[in-house]
C-alpha cells in the first residue's frame, strides 16, 4: 500500500536548542535530488552530507539561528551546512523528523515499481486460452471514420 500525502504545504519542525525550521513537504524530488553528487559510501561524512543536501532543498525559513553577534541569519545553503556541522542535536532532530520520513516515502514508492522486464512480465494470466474453433467478431458496419 502506498500512502500519499496530498497536503503540499510547508510545515514547521522543532529541532533543538530553540531552533525550528520550516520545511517543504517530504518528496522523492527532494530526497533523490539530495543524493546527486554524493558517493555511495555509508560513512558518517556521507550521511551528514546527505542530510545537509536535503536541508538545503527543504528548509525555507527558520527561527533561533543567529550569527556570532546575535543577529538572525537568513536561510542559505552555507548557513544550513553550518547549523548541521555545529549542532549534532539539530542534525539528529532533522534526521529523525524529516530525513528518515523521506527515506520511507522513497522506499514506499519503490514497492510500486514495474517488474524488471516490463509491467506485465511478473503478472499471471487471468483469462483462459481461446479454442481453435473461435471465429473473430464481424466488422461493424457503423464504424466511425477519422
Amino acid at each position: 500500500m502506498l500512502k500519499l500525502n496530498l497536503t503540499r504545504d510547508a510545515y514547521w519542525l522543532d529541532l533543538a536548542q530553540g531552533v525550528r525550521v520550516k520545511v517543504e513537504p517530504v518528496s522523492s524530488t527532494i530526497m533523490i535530488g539530495a543524493r546527486d553528487g554524493l558517493d555511495d559510501g555509508t560513512g558518517l561524512a556521507t550521511r551528514v552530507a546527505y542530510s545537509k543536501a536535503i536541508g538545503r532543498r527543504a528548509i525555507t525559513e527558520w527561527e533561533g539561528v543567529m550569527d556570532e553577534k546575535g543577529h538572525a541569519l537568513p536561510v542559505t545553503p552555507e548557513a544550513v551546512d553550518a547549523l548541521f556541522e555545529q549542532s549534532i542535536e539539530c542534525l539528529s532532530a532533522f534526521n529523525a523528523g524529516y530525513v528518515y520520513k523521506g527515506n520511507a516515502v522513497v522506499a514506499e514508492g519503490n514497492d510500486s515499481a514495474p517488474s524488471p522486464n516490463g509491467a506485465s512480465e511478473g503478472a499471471t494470466d487471468t483469462a483462459e486460452t481461446a479454442s481453435d474453433d473461435v471465429k473473430p467478431a464481424p466488422k461493424s458496419k457503423t464504424a466511425r471514420k477519422p
